[in-house]
């Protein structure tokens, strides 16, 4: 058996003042940290790139439809909302023009009737 080494208690006072010095300078980097992300978090609000406007305030959803302006020429029937690529624009550009996120977009296809386009802002 090998013989157990005896340890002053100076030794183990030092060990101990180390890892308390080791869990403070960890607990200091990680408050720095947070007061950094902080800073830049506000200093990205001020300039604009977050708004922070849009979390606090409840938007009202606004519901349209688009009318297919459909016509017969040469016996077949043209419509200007021919798929859903063409209904999604046409949701997008009004919502920007009332300034307004689109939320969704339903494109329902008639065959003997002109389209249906129905959009959702908020």
């Amino acid at each position: 058996m090998k013989a157990r080494r005896k340890v002053s208690r100076r030794a183990r006072a030092k060990k101990v003042r180390q890892k308390r010095n080791s869990r403070w300078i960890l607990i200091m980097i990680l408050l720095l940290s947070l007061v950094l992300i902080a800073l830049l978090f506000m200093l990205a609000a001020e300039n604009g790139y977050i708004n922070l406007q849009k979390f606090g305030e409840k938007r009202e959803r606004t519901e349209f439809k688009i009318l297919d302006e459909c016509s017969i020429i040469a016996g077949k029937l043209i419509h200007t909302i021919a798929d859903e690529g063409v209904c999604k624009v046409r949701c997008k550009e009004r919502c920007e023009l009332l300034e307004l996120d689109m939320e969704s977009f339903n494109f329902t296809r008639a065959e003997l009737n002109c389209h249906t386009c129905s959009c959702v802002c908020s």
